[in-house]
């Protein structure tokens, strides 16, 4: 059950909560001990494109110590998050000019092994700099860049820890359940982004043949792997002025009509009293909140080497969890439409790993004389991707949507069936004064509906973590009932709310919620 506010009193709200939030402490035990021995792990698999990173990043971490204007450029760039994320591709930028010189050359004057470097930036077209937002402050938003001299880490495929590089070119191997308590730079593959016209994992077919492409030098050009992650094109929820902590008045019209089904009054105006009505184009459906279960959840999306989650005190895994950014969460929703039968609708949505799971407890670990951070616990949190599916119209689309969920890691393509039954309502005529179609009564009518059913085939990967399925009906209520929550202080303030029915997988939950479009 999700609670929405009463948005007469957000702005009174959001006052308070900034208030609360500037005085509470931050949590976290200190363990100042060496940290214990780490156990053997099994040889992994060697990429053989791991030596030119490993060049590419002694190169950076070198030229970022003595090139404070590069170190300007960096945080400029990432700041953009052209991907929705701290991320830099360096194809896109490795030609770009400061100071009369460009970035690759900049970068080349401190290779110490200029074949390797030269082939990273030649034969790896996803090399990607990336920034963490990291537990004492350290991100690309609040960077120092004339105090803060940043080490450059590397994951390794083959190498079970995690490899820091500092200015003179030195390594240090560093477990990798261990987050940096320091400024750090991330050298990875970017998974965000499609090379075109090449065998790519990461995406949806659709993704190579974008009409907007990202960007195109005379070697490669690329998309994005959805439109979920365009920080170039598309606009963000936000700026689409659809982020809000209130249900959409029609919602709350629906709930006091009587009207048995609510989204019968949403789009055809059904209610007691009006047993006739035409459908109403808008209201579309959106996704308004998501939301994991439990804090063990937590695990799911902290187990694979490439996800931006943070440690393995809280699992006991030994995997990279805080170097690759933002999590992919992608939900597929098969609404066996009439007009298009074996229809499955792709939504996709980015966001920061803290947005999901608060971190309650930290414990800090010295490691030798350098300071790194173990998460200790956690709790869910709930996000608002506020993402538009499309207008539920019941004669064909049927009363039953199927969402199955998923948080991507890139990995071998596989196929998946997935069986999906709806019924259709036959309960619509023209109106013959008018020449519209209507609907006649509310539900089902007294006609006799259509059952069918339908086998799709859907593409993933390996590496994503099935979050499985949940099923929304158009009978289930948008609001299960009305409340009040009490904001604590010297006079505590009582706002109404309301709480919404929600679609749950067994792991996560989220409120499909009708919202006025025009």
């Amino acid at each position: 059950m999700n609670m929405r506010v009463n948005p007469q009193l957000l702005k009174v709200q959001a006052t308070f909560l900034l208030t609360l939030c500037s005085i509470l402490p931050f949590n976290a035990c200190k363990k100042e001990t060496t940290p214990e021995q780490i156990a053997a792990v099994p040889a992994l698999r060697v990429d053989p494109d791991d030596a030119y990173r490993v060049a590419f990043a002694k190169t950076l971490a070198k030229a970022v110590q003595a090139e404070p204007a590069l170190r300007n450029f960096i945080k400029a760039e990432a700041t953009k998050q052209f991907d929705r994320d701290y991320d830099i591709l360096f194809q896109a930028v490795k030609d770009t000019r400061i100071d009369g010189h460009t970035i690759r050359e900049i970068l080349a004057e401190y290779a110490d092994d200029p074949e390797a470097f030269e082939t990273a930036c030649e034969k790896l077209p996803l090399l990607t700099i990336f920034m963490p937002a990291l537990p004492n402050g350290f991100s690309a938003d609040n960077w120092n860049t004339g105090t803060d001299i940043p080490l450059v880490a590397l994951k390794q495929q083959a190498n079970a820890d995690m490899s820091f590089y500092d200015g003179k070119g030195n390594e240090q191997k560093v477990p990798v359940k261990y987050i940096p308590g320091f400024p750090v730079l991330v050298v990875k593959t970017n998974e965000r982004v499609v090379v075109n016209d090449a065998p790519n994992y990461f995406a949806d077919p659709q993704a190579r043949q974008q009409a907007a492409s990202y960007y195109r030098n005379s070697n490669y050009s690329f998309s994005f792997a959805d439109e979920a992650f365009d920080g170039v094109h598309k606009k963000s929820p936000a700026d689409a002025g659809r982020v809000t902590l209130a249900v959409d008045p029609i919602n709350l019209q629906a709930y006091s009509s009587g009207a048995e089904w609510q989204r019968d009054f949403v789009y055809y105006g059904i209610k007691p009293g009006v047993d006739t009505g035409k459908f109403t184009n808008r209201y579309s459906e959106f996704i308004t909140s998501f939301k994991f279960l439990k804090p063990e959840h937590y695990n799911l999306v902290s187990d694979h080497a490439n996800d931006p989650t943070t440690t393995l005190g809280l699992h006991g895994r030994d995997e990279p969890v805080w170097t690759d950014g933002n999590l992919e969460i992608r939900i597929s929703i098969f609404v066996n439409s009439k007009n298009a039968v074996g229809q499955e609708l792709k939504k996709a949505f980015t966001v920061r790993g803290e947005e999901l799971f608060h971190a309650e407890k930290y414990d800090i670990i010295l490691f030798g004389t350098v300071q790194f951070y173990i998460i200790q616990s956690v709790t869910p949190v709930e996000y608002h991707p506020n993402i538009e599916i499309l207008p539920w119209d019941l004669e064909i689309y049927g009363n039953v949507w199927k969402f199955v969920v998923s948080e991507f890691d890139p990995s071998e393509e596989v196929t998946r069936t997935v069986t999906h039954t709806t019924t259709y309502s036959n309960n619509f005529e023209i109106n013959v004064n008018t020449g519209e179609k209507v609907k006649i009564g509310g539900k089902f009518g007294a006609s006799q509906t259509t059952t069918h059913t339908e086998t799709y085939t859907s593409k993933t990967t390996l590496g994503s973590e099935e979050l499985f399925e949940g099923v929304l009906d158009f009978r289930s209520p948008v609001i299960t009932g009305l409340t009040t929550i009490t904001l604590p202080g010297a006079i505590p303030i009582v706002i109404p709310a309301y709480n919404t029915y929600e679609v749950t997988t067994g792991i996560v939950s989220f409120s499909v919620e009708p919202i006025r479009i025009y």
